[in-house]
């Protein structure tokens, strides 16, 4: 799957089976296995008191934005460039509810909008944030372990990337979950 993602395809992998049946090891593996290659790697692993709270989705971004900002000035300055034009219409949704957006994207007034429309609008950035980094030669990984325990507003969250990934090159989404 990493290959395809490398390819400029944008695979789904899920992994599923009983508690204990060894897919976070499966997951850490993978992990070791790609790392050399230095993909943008997000984690995000749910636990059972995740469930019942409210969710943003924007648990994934906040790595995201470290990785980034970790890069070299030169690098980020392209990054930079590459993200502010693919979150056009959109910047005051992610630098607003994430410190790590702000410090690389600078101040953007926060947009005030209603929840079910905040969410739409998180969503779409999420999705502009990931074409805009993700190439062939460095891929995007999202990893979401036991997703069975996620809230309703991370699952939305990633009900939309999964929709809307047709348009990001290079992108892989790998999902673990419980069967029982």
């Amino acid at each position: 799957a990493f290959e395809l993602a490398r390819a400029g395809q944008s695979p789904m992998v899920l992994l599923e089976g009983p508690t204990g049946a060894g897919k976070s090891a499966l997951i850490d593996e993978f992990r070791s296995a790609i790392a050399p290659q230095r993909p943008w790697l997000v984690v995000v692993k749910f636990t059972a008191q995740d469930q019942n709270t409210d969710g943003s989705g924007l648990e994934s971004l906040s790595a995201l934005g470290r990785q980034l900002l970790a890069l070299p000035e030169d690098q980020l300055v392209q990054y930079r460039e590459r993200i502010l034009k693919g979150l056009e219409g959109h910047m005051g949704i992610g630098a607003s509810l994430l410190p790590e957006f702000q410090m690389l994207l600078g101040e953007h007034p926060a947009a005030e909008l209603a929840p079910e429309e905040a969410g739409k609008r998180t969503a779409m950035a999420t999705l502009a944030l990931s074409r805009a980094i993700a190439t062939p030669e460095r891929p995007l990984v999202m990893i979401y372990d036991d997703v069975q325990w996620a809230p309703k507003r991370s699952l939305k969250s990633l009900d939309s990337s999964y929709r809307g990934k047709q348009g990001i090159a290079s992108l892989l989404m790998l999902c673990a979950y419980n069967t029982d």
